[in-house]
């Protein structure tokens, strides 16, 4: 069997970030002037030697795994050149490649196992065909010296009505990501229905920041730490229309209570500005609002957002199984 020896990723390399552009950045246009959608992730490129084979139709597969015995995979197939670049895989992660190059379905040369771990630096962006500021809210890191697990609660934007989801964008969400359950955060006034009907869908519809005070709103922030408190439920996607200001509340929330920092929470907050909705800040009226009314409830924003959901019926029993859920042992 001829080898083929593989080139890029260098062996036991780390890979560049994972996120295509920077908020904030002096090279980055601001977004509200020029709304092009920069919530993208940064493709990781793979090359390889060709095998000097005769003849036409020669085509490779790639194979990536997390696991060296290759039992859960991604795999990119029917290749005509010994390149290509693959998006969305996990920040801060291991992975095991190699390739195999076969005419029709004979198998005529093979890669050794190679070898590189990507970059640690947040967020996880997602590249979704025609939907737009989708990431992963996990890999942050928390002040227990752990992080939130990757891969099991995704933010985006709507998937149907405004923006519509693609044939390729849902093959992503169900079989590379094999998402099980959509809670959409939209309200009456828009069109709420699943984009997705092989899996759970759920409607929860929010307003956003300080309306978390209001009575009316109460029983759906607790509706959304009930459901997340069911393990039966993950891989998630939550959405409303752009992931900005509903969607940015319930991650804000979420992530305090797992322990990340006010720091990464507002990055986390105006990343959003990124995509095409325009530009958020954490100095906004309406966010300062939110952060002002969180503060009577406790004297860390983890306590604060702690005791706020205490107060809106959410049981300890669900805060300890969602933190169980998305913590990292590590």
């Amino acid at each position: 069997m001829t080898f083929i020896k593989l080139i890029y990723p260098p062996e036991n390399s780390t890979t560049q970030p994972l996120q295509e552009y920077v908020w904030r950045s002096k090279d980055n246009p601001n977004p509200s002037v020029i709304p092009i959608d920069r919530s993208q992730p940064r493709p990781v490129d793979f090359a390889w030697e060709s095998p000097a084979f005769e003849g036409d139709s020669l085509c490779y597969d790639l194979v990536i795994s997390k696991d060296p015995e290759f039992q859960d995979s991604i795999q990119v197939m029917n290749l005509l050149y010994p390149y290509t670049r693959v998006c969305n895989l996990q920040i801060d992660t291991r992975y095991y490649w190699k390739v195999i190059a076969r005419r029709d379905k004979q198998k005529l040369a093979s890669s050794p196992i190679g070898e590189f771990t990507t970059h640690p630096q947040t967020p996880r962006w997602l590249y979704i065909p025609d939907i737009t500021n989708v990431r992963d809210i996990g890999g942050w890191p928390l002040q227990n010296g752990k992080k939130i697990r990757q891969g099991m609660v995704y933010r985006g934007s709507e998937m149907n009505s405004h923006l519509e989801l693609t044939a390729r964008g849902k093959d992503i969400l169900l079989n590379q990501l094999k998402i099980r359950t959509d809670i959409d955060l939209r309200g009456e006034e828009e069109i709420r229905k699943p984009a997705l009907k092989e899996i759970s869908y759920i409607n929860i519809p929010l307003q956003p920041y300080a309306h978390i005070a209001e009575e009316q709103y109460k029983p759906y922030y607790r509706q959304i730490f009930q459901t997340l408190a069911d393990p039966g439920i993950y891989p998630v996607i939550v959405h409303c229309w752009g992931g900005v200001d509903r969607t940015g509340t319930v991650a804000f929330l979420l992530e305090a209570l797992l322990g990340v920092s006010k720091k990464w929470l507002i990055q986390d907050y105006e990343l959003s500005s990124l995509s095409i909705w325009g530009e958020r800040r954490h100095t906004s009226e309406e966010f300062t609002a939110f952060l002002e009314y969180l503060s009577h409830f406790g004297k860390s924003i983890q306590e604060e957002v702690k005791n706020y959901l205490k107060s809106i019926g959410v049981s300890t029993d669900d805060l300890t199984s969602i933190r169980k859920i998305l913590t990292t042992k590590r």
